[in-house]
């Protein structure tokens, strides 16, 4: 048998003829005929009397329509749950990063966990570089391009950078660039 039958008895058994059934569903009256005498070869049983006045079901019409219910309210429940999933993200989320961008990311992760109060956040924000494949951190928010091959990297943005020297500076080591022999701060 086929499940999807059932929604067209349940339009009968709603609608109280076969041509309402095939309006609320927006298909064919012909279309739920059809589809009805297909599940009642398929049980080996009648389904609906058709009269004057519309349709009325069976004994087993009955039963079948009861089993119907079951399953659309299982199916209900089940679009119901698994957006709900969706919506509820949760867990420890590990970001690493410069320093620098952590007074940008942090009103951006109190507005996510706004949104997902069973999210967290950790952000560490450390010189050196987390290793993701060992799971040190989850996201890494770098100024260089990783090279590892199994982590998916996305550019955010470029910054601009310039390098500065005091006058009294250039005079005493030289110009910059090349800065192999400069410090740099």
């Amino acid at each position: 048998m086929n499940w999807d039958d059932l929604r067209y008895l349940l339009a009968v058994q709603r609608e109280g003829s076969l041509a309402a059934a095939g309006r609320a569903l927006g298909v064919d009256q012909t279309t739920v005929g059809r589809r009805l005498q297909e599940m009642e070869a398929a049980l080996g049983a009648r389904l609906l009397e058709r009269g004057v006045r519309g349709c009325h079901l069976t004994e087993a019409g009955l039963r079948a329509c009861q089993a119907g219910e079951v399953v659309e309210a299982s199916l209900r429940d089940l679009d119901r749950d698994i957006a709900r999933v969706d919506e509820q993200m949760q867990g420890v989320v590990r970001i690493a990063t410069a320093g620098g961008f952590v007074p940008v990311l942090a009103p951006l992760l109190v507005a996510l966990q706004r949104q997902h109060p069973q999210l967290q956040f950790t952000l560490s924000a450390r010189s050196d570089l987390h290793n993701l494949v060992r799971r040190e951190a989850d996201i890494a928010i770098r100024m260089t391009q990783d090279s590892q091959p199994s982590l998916i990297a996305t550019r955010l943005g470029s910054i601009a950078w310039g390098v500065f020297a005091a006058q009294s500076y250039v005079r005493e080591h030289g110009a910059l660039p090349p800065f192999s022999h400069h410090p740099v701060i």
